[in-house]
This record gives structure tokens, C-alpha cells and sequence, in this order.
């Protein structure tokens, strides 16, 4: 995480109290700049004495450490196809496709807390204004955030700033899971059906297996045969997956049209969110 560190520059020169209130003076206005011109005015006066500048740097600096770590599972699926054949072919069962769960993937998740620390004051005392000119071309910061470094000094009076950060997904917005045959609560195997010269495509149910799946949420029985999700025709299973992940992502209501085996009518049934 990055660091923020704030630097405090105080500068002072050190001359003879008589000059102060002549063209030496800053008042309220001077600047690094000008104290560099006053710096070498005094200097080139062999009237007086030498004399030294003194800088004093602090500051605070934030910074961010890890507060926990935390797992989450990420769902996995596995397609399985299967077609039988008997006696060279003679006999078939049509090619069935089933989606069925894998084993769940470790996802890990910080979260960190942002603290702030103070260095102590630091007084840097310069000879020449030479040297105060370098810190002019420096400038003020940078030459204080290095002075601060060299001096290898810690942080004193480090606290919590009360802010944090997490990459963890939200509480009750668990990472998306890929629908599957433990979430069906049973299987659906790809059928063709045939009229006439005509044939399509439809999802037949060949077990349920759970009360609480999505199958029979839905009403679905056993040779119940899935036909359109939300106005658009599943042909395979994968498109059926797909298109559940697509609307329940959005949190929308989901409408399965599917062919009823025991009324022989195709019938609607909607799921909300």
C-alpha cells in the first residue's frame, strides 16, 4: 500500500538583531528565494560575522497494514457427455450433456487499516548559503523527506486513522457461483424431439434431487422438457447455464416456458430473485 508522508519546514537564519529591521528584514512575506538573496548579501558583508542557517523538518506519514486475511469459496463446473449405443449402433440413446459441480476453488481476500505516525522534530544547521541555495534547487519537501530518511528515525505516536480498506466482496454479495447440477437440484440431459418432418431440440429433466434446487423451485417433474428462458430458446445445457447466469446476475425474474409431461401442455413459470 502506498504511504503519504506530510513534511513541516521551518527555516531560520541567524544575523546580528540591528539588521533585521533594514532591507534584511522578511517580515511576513519572505520566501526560500529571497532568503537566499538576503543569505548572500550578509555573506559578502565583511562587516559581519559568520553565521549559520538552521532547518528544522517534521512532519506525519500515513501508512497502510494488513488487518486479516479471509477465504471464500469459488464455485467450479464440470460438462459431462454421454452417448450409448447398442449392438454397433442399431440401438441408441440420444447424446446427453450434464453440468455438474466441482470441487470449489480457495479464493483469499486482506484487509487492511491505515495508521498515522509523527517524526520527531530534526534540525539540520547549514554552514554557507551555498547550501541554502541547494535546497533551494531541491526544494523544501524533498530536501526534508531525505534529511528525514537519512536520519533513520521511527515514527512516534503511530495511531488509526479510522480508515480502512478490504478486497473481500461485500457481506451478503458472495463472488458469483456457476450454476450447476447441485444448484438445479437435478440433471438435464439435451433430447430431440421430432413432428413430422420437423425436429428441434429441448432440455429434458432426468432426476431431481433436492426439494430446494432450482428444478423444482421451478415445478419441473422428471421428463419435463425445458424449452425458452426468458423468451430466448435453450437448445444444450450450456446454453441453459448460460442464460440463467445472465439473469440472475442482473437479479432479474426468471421465466422458464417448459413442456409438461403429465398435462402435455407447455406451461410458464416465473422465479423471482
Amino acid at each position: 500500500m502506498t504511504r503519504t508522508m506530510r513534511i513541516t519546514l521551518m527555516l531560520a537564519l541567524a544575523m546580528p538583531s540591528y539588521l533585521l529591521a533594514d532591507d534584511y528584514d522578511c517580515g511576513h512575506t519572505c520566501d526560500l528565494a529571497k532568503l537566499v538573496k538576503i543569505c548572500k548579501a550578509l555573506e559578502g558583508d565583511a562587516q559581519i560575522k559568520p553565521f549559520t542557517t538552521e532547518i528544522k523538518c517534521g512532519g506525519s506519514q500515513t501508512y497502510w497494514e494488513t488487518a486479516g486475511t479471509s477465504y471464500f469459496p469459488l464455485g467450479t463446473k464440470q460438462q459431462i457427455g454421454v452417448k450409448v449405443s447398442m449392438k454397433g449402433g442399431k440401438y441408441t440413446i440420444p447424446d446427453s450433456q450434464f453440468l455438474l459441480s466441482g470441487v470449489p476453488t480457495q479464493g483469499q481476500c486482506s484487509s487492511y487499516k491505515e495508521f498515522v505516525g509523527f517524526h520527531a522534530p530534526l534540525s539540520k544547521i547549514l554552514y554557507s548559503c551555498s547550501e541554502l541555495e541547494g535546497v533551494l534547487k531541491m526544494g523544501q519537501a524533498a530536501y526534508c523527506k531525505k534529511a528525514l530518511e537519512d536520519s533513520g528515525s521511527q515514527l512516534v505516536d503511530v495511531k488509526e486513522t479510522g480508515k480502512s480498506y478490504t478486497n473481500c466482496p461485500q457481506i451478503g454479495t458472495p463472488p458469483p457461483q456457476p450454476h450447476n447440477a447441485l444448484d438445479l437440484g437435478g440433471e438435464l440431459s439435451r433430447t430431440r424431439q421430432e413432428e413430422g418432418s420437423s425436429f428441434w431440440y429441448d432440455l429434458t429433466v432426468l432426476s431431481l434431487t433436492s426439494d430446494e434446487g432450482l428444478l423444482s423451485r421451478l415445478g419441473l417433474k422428471v421428463g419435463d422438457r425445458i424449452s425458452s428462458v426468458n423468451s430466448q430458446q435453450v437448445d444444450t445445457v450450456e446454453a441453459f447455464f448460460t442464460r440463467v447466469d445472465e439473469i440472475t446476475r442482473r437479479g432479474e425474474t426468471l421465466t422458464v416456458i417448459y413442456y409438461q409431461t403429465e398435462t402435455r401442455q407447455y406451461v410458464a413459470r416465473d422465479l423471482k430473485p
